[in-house]
């Protein structure tokens, strides 16, 4: 027998942020009016940085403007910041080194998007994916062939995936074609706060109803008795 346990995050915006979403890219120079995808966790080349940066460089010089806040310890084999140099992107990719959980919160808060993507996988679950849709972040994902049961939009046509009827909590990017998709949705999201703030209320509902801590945990209390 296999059961499934959902994965539990705690809530980044309880207590309340302490700093507020200016004071954030202020901290970083962040220019007011700018559209911010985060990226969020360890920077390794896995979460598909230089293909995010890829796709900002396509993007050019387009209003609003589009900065990278990425949030995270970087790793000895990747370096995110000179990446972005080669590519003509200085003064638009913000790396701010290891962050506390206890301004996890306020980093999550200032940005408008976060890009949650993953390529190679190992059928794992993104715990920093979950942390940005409790934000009530809108989430860029890559298309996992584990995760069927996520109701997504498919950029291809701006079309809704997965159960019928459930509003879409992220856009899944698909990885064949990542470069072309992953543009069009940056273009997409930058240009409607509509977009973004729709997906970021679904996106915290689902986080409510399936991902919190107390739920993870009474799955566990009612499984351990099965299992023993």
């Amino acid at each position: 027998e296999v059961a499934s346990l959902p994965m539990g995050v705690p809530d980044p915006l309880d207590p309340p942020p302490a700093l507020s979403p200016a004071a954030i890219r202020a901290r970083h120079g962040i220019p007011e009016g700018a559209v911010v995808v985060g990226a969020v966790g360890g920077v390794t080349p896995e979460k598909r940085l230089p293909e995010l940066l890829a796709a900002m460089a396509t993007l050019g010089d387009r209003q609003p403007p589009l900065h990278l806040l990425v949030v995270g310890a970087p790793a000895a084999h990747y370096d995110v910041a000179a990446d972005a140099a080669a590519r003509g992107l200085e003064g638009r990719v913000h790396v701010t080194g290891f962050v506390d959980d206890t301004e996890l919160g306020a980093y999550l808060a200032a940005i408008d998007l976060c890009a949650c993507l993953r390529w190679p996988s190992n059928g794992e679950t993104s715990a920093s994916w979950w942390r940005a849709m409790a934000a009530g972040r809108a989430t860029i994902i890559t298309d996992l062939v584990h995760q069927p049961e996520l109701p997504v939009v498919d950029p291809r046509g701006w079309r809704t995936l997965g159960p019928a009827g459930a509003a879409p909590v992220a856009v899944a990017i698909p990885i064949l074609d990542e470069h072309r998709t992953l543009v069009e949705t940056l273009d997409v999201l930058g240009r409607s706060a509509v977009t973004r703030r729709e997906l970021g209320d679904e996106a915290r509902r689902y986080w409510t109803a399936h991902h919190t801590l107390d739920l993870m945990a009474e799955a566990y209390v009612a499984l351990l008795p099965r299992a023993a």
